[in-house]
């Protein structure tokens, strides 16, 4: 039987530096084992606030803003293609009341639509509005529609030149820049002042 002082030296010597190194990689390989395999480490999923990309957030939100703006004035182009269908005698019967409806609900969408710049695009809407609101539509409003809404969907810069384009299809379609009032020009009245002289 060994003694307890050949029992303690039979071990391995710590002090020794090839024992030590060996309980060290032993020691590193079983804590190695314990992490899971596959999971990203904490340094690979930090990301610095310098490697964060501003200009990137603005071309997607660009991006977005730019399908949405597009996507309602592809409504509008296919409400307005309907409009010739309730043309009656130059003039939009009541049959065809459904489209207005929807054209004046797309211009309210468009007019909520984050494009062009500034406040440009709600200017746009605003002109359009003052020709068809409390109107009584006719051939001349329709082709200002069809006019203005291809116009619009072909366009990607929605700025003041635009808007006094559409100034210039509002006169070139025969409406009125100014209109304010329902009175149509066609029953306006004209009148003459005259001096009336006493007979002798």
């Amino acid at each position: 039987m060994k003694s307890e002082s050949e029992s303690i030296t039979a071990g391995p010597v710590i002090g020794e530096h090839g024992s030590a190194a060996a309980i060290f990689h032993e020691a590193s390989a079983r804590r190695s084992s314990e992490i899971p395999q596959g999971q990203p480490s904490e340094r690979a999923s930090y990301t610095s606030p310098a490697e964060h990309n501003p200009k990137h957030d603005v071309a997607i939100e660009r991006k977005s803003q730019w399908a949405l703006y597009r996507r309602h004035c592809d409504d509008l182009c296919r409400e307005v293609q309907r409009l010739p269908e309730f043309l009656l005698n130059d003039r939009v019967i009541d049959e065809g009341l459904e489209v207005v409806v929807e054209i004046e609900a797309t211009l309210d969408n468009l007019y909520e639509c984050p494009w062009g710049q500034s406040d440009k695009l709600k200017a746009v809407v605003m002109v359009i509005r003052s020709q068809i609101l409390n109107a009584a539509w006719d051939r001349r409003h329709v082709e200002f529609l069809s006019r203005v809404a291809q116009a619009l969907r072909l366009a990607y810069l929605i700025d003041d030149c635009f808007v006094d384009s559409v100034f210039q299809m509002i006169d070139e379609n025969d409406l009125e820049p100014f209109r304010g009032t329902v009175t149509e020009t066609s029953v306006r009245k004209r009148y003459r002042m005259e001096e009336i002289k006493d007979s002798q």
